[in-house]
């Protein structure tokens, strides 16, 4: 098979241009990636494959030799980013454990029989104190462009409900059991976001919820009044329990279509002259010709061919062919999430209260939670490559695998197993209904959570 000349190159081959435009996004998966490089071929059924197979072996070539050199950038921009986000991944467990005491009832312990309790509750893990967090954020998107990993997760949980039981008339003085259960399912359908960016749009998104557990506390030191009865101390109580959580998050991005400016493709003429002219004086000949044979010898001869061609009829060869073409390329890069959460915490918790004038409750404790399960996280961004050819050509060369970019990150990580916190919340009590605000501080982890628990008692 003749070989097409050293000077001929495929110098901006346009099926490549949104994978060169997908090196500016990776920042966003930190970053496994795999290219399925495009090739092409002459179709079965074309009748001039003789005069394509050279063509299509050298845009394959030249495929192969960009698409090395493509690797090689993508390396070099994203070799600061981790592939496992340990650090993004932990926070997200740890910032599920330190959500999981919703509806809490650790301050209005010491009911006569009853207590029924609902809330929501969101546990927060920053890199930073949230006093600070205003004045550096842009610091922090420095932070993570250079070490590709960060703490922070949050963790929010809507609906969480409590039921506990006073068990001092028939199991034992003091002490106080409950059962948690919390849950939350929420879909939302796809939609434009436009405002973002134009083609935007956001291809829906599931966010489900499930937390568990039993709770127990013990009366250590009993209520006081003081004289007047405006200060009614609520003594001291220990806590602890065994709460399972699990949340999952999934959804999706489209990052709207990217067509290309057309690229030009060069023909027989641009790259080989001698064999257009002989293609060029076939096509003004009828086979009838005298001069015909003499004119398809010196065009199989430019072809290293000796045997029968495809074809004998050059009437309907392609002006593309000869000329060049242009080509446009099209892609709709889609980015799609899922983070998946699984935990077990034991809370372990000595707290008391005060309660002023009948109505205002304040509550101070110290404790720890002991954290197990796991975070797993996986971030994929992937892109097809659609190649529009001129209807005269695209009869003659085919796509046999598509260009294709997938960009994935994802990893596993547990939560932070030892947690001492510092809890307190300010609460109303009118009669038997209780409203509290609770608020938990984790100061080895810049952990926080807080609620709102409405309930009653009696």
């Amino acid at each position: 098979m003749r070989k097409l000349l050293p000077g001929f190159k495929v110098k901006k081959l346009p099926v490549l241009i949104i994978l060169l435009f997908l090196i500016q996004i990776t920042p966003l998966f930190a970053l496994k990636f795999d290219i399925w490089v495009p090739k092409f071929e002459v179709a079965p059924e074309s009748e001039y494959k003789e005069l394509l197979e050279d063509v299509v072996d050298t845009i394959n070539n030249d495929i192969n030799f960009l698409v090395s050199d493509l690797t090689r950038q993508i390396d070099e921009k994203t070799k600061n980013f981790d592939g496992n986000p340990r650090k993004l991944i932990g926070a997200f467990a740890s910032s599920s454990v330190f959500a999981s005491d919703g509806a809490t009832q650790r301050a209005f312990e010491g009911y006569d029989k009853f207590a029924v309790t609902i809330g929501p509750m969101v546990g927060v893990q920053l890199p930073v104190s949230p006093f600070s967090i205003v004045n550096e954020i842009d610091a922090l998107d420095t932070k993570l462009t250079d070490d590709g990993d960060i703490r922070l997760g949050v963790n929010p949980q809507a609906l969480n409900a409590q039921i506990g039981i006073n068990t001092s008339k028939f199991l034992l003085p003091n002490l106080y059991l409950g059962v948690k259960l919390g849950f939350m399912n929420l879909s939302y359908p796809g939609m434009s976001l436009g405002s973002i960016s134009d083609g935007f749009s956001f291809n829906g998104l599931s966010f489900k919820t499930l937390s568990a557990g039993v709770m127990a506390n013990y009366q250590f030191l009993a209520h006081k009044k003081l004289p007047g009865g405006l200060i009614h101390w609520r003594g001291v109580n220990f806590g602890t329990g065994f709460i399972y959580q699990k949340t999952n998050l999934s959804s999706g991005l489209s990052l709207g279509t990217y067509k290309s400016d057309p690229e030009h493709i060069g023909g027989l003429r641009e790259y080989d002259r001698d064999l257009d002219d002989a293609l060029g004086v076939l096509m003004n000949l009828d086979p009838g010709d005298p001069v015909y044979q003499d004119a398809l010898d010196r065009l199989k001869d430019e072809l290293g061919i000796t045997g029968n061609l495809s074809t004998t009829d050059f009437s309907t060869v392609p002006g593309s062919l000869r000329n060049g073409f242009d080509v446009t390329v099209s892609t709709t890069p889609e980015v799609t999430m899922d983070l998946d959460i699984n935990t077990y915490t034991i809370p372990l918790e000595a707290m008391t209260s005060v309660r002023l004038f009948g109505f205002l409750n304040f509550s101070f404790g110290l404790g720890v939670d002991i954290g197990f399960g796991s975070a797993n996280l996986k971030v994929t961004g992937q892109a097809t490559a659609d190649i529009e050819y001129p209807s005269d050509i695209g009869a003659h060369i085919v796509e046999e695998e598509k260009a294709h970019l997938s960009i994935t990150v994802g990893g596993n990580k547990s939560p932070a197993v030892f947690n001492p916190k510092i809890m307190t919340g300010l609460g109303f009590s009118f009669g038997p209904v209780i409203l509290d605000i609770p608020v938990t501080f984790y100061p080895m982890a810049q952990g926080y959570n807080v609620g709102i628990t409405i309930g009653v008692v009696w």
